[in-house]
């Protein structure tokens, strides 16, 4: 397999580790990756001061944003929570006016125990499960439309559309679970962490006061953040930033609290994107643990190639995750453009946020895994461990044209026979044939 391709220095996550080498001896011990950012100290509901607006929490008193839901046409939605950071958890499902749960009304979905719908492991595509006898049986939802004669106008066809479309979010729906909302409203179905809302509005008040002091502080890292939240003189100018902001806005100074309302939205809505930059830390860990491995192996003589592919995925998996974050960190960097166009800018941010949340679904299950492995672990659990990664990582980070020789190699596998040998191959090269189509369309 072709190595991955190496990033350039502005590309590369911090975090990264070096390529092990391909041969059987253990791997050169690459320079010592960064550590991942720290919480940041006091950053917690408790730490939100009684007084004004300033950096180390959204203002108590400060209400909600009044602006108009996002819909399709990318308008913002009011702001859904307390401006407090100690309530920046989401409302669940059921406390949306605009709830929906999954419900058919056709009697043949009534007839249907413990069915439920999920997407097809290989090609993503919308799949109805249902059990006969002991079996159980993907319905494609196409041959559902044509079995049962579904119209284009009946309510039916347009809830097998939205749950097409909430298997982008879930792993899984059953009868009677909601409908996602990033599917309804364009607004997160998931709960924003406390510890996420604060870093960003930390970030956007820092972003603030570097625009009227012409300053260069640095807001990527969390523990200079909470530093600076406990600095006076830092709250003093982040207060004087709204009523200058307000200014040129054309709000008037004696506005800034309008522009606290704008900042609290605008973090509100960034505050997914920490959520998620926190979840890719994980995944930055394990790059460490997956070279170790690999040396180990290496040592051993044993699945030293099945752990170099899996490194090499790996890294490019993180490569690609973190210049996602460059790029959304870039469009939202700057604070005056992006205040001035609010209602494009969180079109933005939920379109990365849920980018975003998508890619890294498939990366919880490997990281969740890894972490119920003892560290330095180099036996059957630790192989069967990799094998998964593998299996997880191959569709989506594997270059086409190896992935589907491996899905070729497969079939061959499981009929024993060359295309020369026998007719039988045809079919089996018919499916190759699809399996190319599908992993051409499962590239990112």
């Amino acid at each position: 397999m072709a190595e991955a391709e190496e990033p350039s220095a502005s590309t590369e996550p911090a975090a990264a580790v070096a390529d092990p080498p391909e041969t059987a001896a253990a791997p050169a011990e690459p320079p010592q990756p960064q550590a991942p950012a720290s919480e940041p100290a006091g950053a917690t509901a408790d730490s939100a001061p009684v007084g004004g607006a300033d950096i180390a929490s959204p203002s108590p008193a400060a209400p909600a944003a009044s602006q108009p839901a996002v819909t399709d046409s990318h308008e913002p939605e009011p702001h859904p929570v307390p401006a407090e950071a100690a309530s920046a958890e989401h409302a669940d499902a059921d406390k949306h006016a605009n709830v929906l749960r999954v419900a058919l009304r056709h009697p043949f979905f009534a007839k249907l125990e413990g069915a439920y719908f999920r997407p097809d492991p290989a090609t993503e595509e919308a799949m109805l499960m249902v059990t006969f006898g002991k079996n159980e049986v993907a319905l494609p939802f196409p041959g559902v439309r044509r079995e049962l004669a579904l119209a284009p106008d009946d309510p039916d066809n347009a809830m097998l559309g939205l749950i097409e479309r909430s298997l982008r979010y879930v792993k899984a729906l059953n009868f009677g679970d909601p409908i996602p909302t990033e599917v309804l409203d364009r607004t997160a179905s998931w709960p924003l962490p406390a510890e996420a809302a604060v870093i960003a509005y930390q970030k956007v008040t820092v972003q603030l006061m570097n625009w009227m002091t012409g300053g260069t502080t640095n807001i990527g890292d969390p523990d200079e953040l909470a530093r600076l939240a406990q600095d006076k003189e830092v709250r003093g100018k982040i207060n004087a930033a709204f009523a200058e902001a307000a200014e040129q806005l054309g709000l008037g100074r004696d506005q800034r609290d309008e522009v606290v309302k704008l900042v609290e939205t605008l973090a509100h809505e960034l505050g997914y994107i920490e959520a998620l930059r926190l979840r890719f830390q994980r995944i930055l860990r394990l790059g460490v643990r997956l070279r170790d491995l690999h040396g180990e192996l290496a040592r051993s003589h044993r699945n030293a190639d099945l752990s170099l592919q899996v490194f090499r995925l790996y890294r490019r998996g993180v490569t690609e995750l973190h210049k996602l974050f460059v790029t959304c960190d870039a469009r939202t960097g700057s604070i005056m453009d992006v205040l001035r166009e609010l209602e494009k800018t969180i079109a933005y941010i939920r379109d990365r946020r849920d980018d975003l949340y998508v890619r890294l679904l498939i990366w919880d299950e490997i990281v969740d895994g890894w972490e119920k492995i003892k560290v330095g672990d180099a036996s059957g659990q630790s192989l069967r461990m990799l094998r998964r990664t593998y299996e997880l990582l191959a569709p989506r980070y594997m270059h086409v044209d190896a992935w589907v020789l491996v899905i070729k190699n497969d079939i061959f596998k499981r009929t024993g026979k060359k295309p020369a040998e026998s007719k039988a191959m045809t079919k089996a090269e018919a499916e190759a044939e699809d399996a190319e189509r599908f992993a051409r369309a499962m590239i990112w």
